[in-house]
């Protein structure tokens, strides 16, 4: 069911419900008045959803970086319970820098993981029935950057962390990093034991461990990195770090790739240089 929220165009949600930020402001959007306004209706409505009891409400009703201290006040006026635990995975599949309120996570954490009835709260029953299907033993993969190393956040698909590897800025922020941002992919073996929960909400077959942790660098997602990344001299280097460590069909994939980056390069070139040409003549 989708909730509704009231989130400053600032710190777009990837949408657990409609943003309710109105168009009928006395100031201009976008100015320190209008941002006032709108923090000053937050702040309001939020009030009212505590007083009402709409948990859910009450925590979208604050902006992302704000919302794990919203869910933590919840949890200290509900204490452990399964509602708690639905709370947590809402906040969870909505958060772009978890890493940053790892010391609540970690309490929340502790609130909801000794007791399985909780535990399973946090699971859509497809999603209970999909980490019920897999092996006892995982290998999960996790893209990130010197900042955020360690994390809960795991994936099945190195593809999808690769995009984690050259993605997202320091702030959490969209975009698509540039080669000398280029960040890594690491894999590790875990037993199903060590999972909090697993979800498919976002397409990104995350699987969410009960601790921060951090792994091995993963030979195959670094390749899946770098053919993101689209630099050719990137490929290349990927491939001779990793080449005894992938497997023949990963080792003729990035072959092909290469070879076809080199020639989109070289054809870049030719082109950047013949509109040189025509500008100069034109002169």
């Amino acid at each position: 069911m989708a909730k509704a929220f009231l989130d400053l165009p600032s710190e777009g949600s990837l949408g657990l419900g409609a943003s309710v930020v109105l168009p009928d402001y006395s100031a201009p959007v976008g100015t320190e008045e209008w941002f006032a306004e709108a923090e000053a209706r937050m702040q309001k409505l939020a009030d009212e959803a505590w007083r009402k009891r709409e948990w859910s409400r009450f925590i979208f009703l604050h902006t992302r970086s704000s919302r794990w201290r919203a869910l933590w006040s919840v949890a200290v006026a509900l204490g452990p319970s399964p509602k708690l635990a639905e709370l947590f995975r809402e906040v969870w599949v909505d958060s772009e820098d978890i890493w940053r309120e790892r010391r609540l996570v970690r309490k929340l954490i502790r609130l909801i993981a000794p007791n399985p009835k909780y535990r399973r709260r946090l699971f859509t029953a497809a999603d209970w029935r999909t980490l019920r299907a897999l092996p006892d033993r995982l290998t999960v993969y996790r893209g990130a950057k010197d900042w955020n190393r360690n994390g809960m956040s795991w994936t099945l698909d190195p593809y999808r962390a690769a995009y984690f590897a050259t993605h997202h800025n320091d702030s959490g922020m969209m975009c698509t990093l540039g080669p000398d941002h280029l960040g890594f992919v690491m894999e590790r073996t875990v037993r199903k034991s060590s999972v909090l929960f697993y979800t498919s909400d976002r397409s990104e077959d995350e699987v969410v461990l009960t601790r921060f942790e951090k792994g091995r660098i993963s030979p195959e997602g670094m390749i899946w990195a770098a053919d993101q990344c689209g630099g050719w001299q990137i490929m290349a280097d990927e491939l001779e770090r990793h080449r005894e460590h992938l497997s023949p069909e990963m080792i003729r994939f990035a072959t092909l790739e290469l070879d076809e980056m080199k020639a989109e390069a070289a054809s870049a070139k030719v082109r950047s240089e013949r509109a040189k040409a025509k500008t100069k003549k034109a002169v």
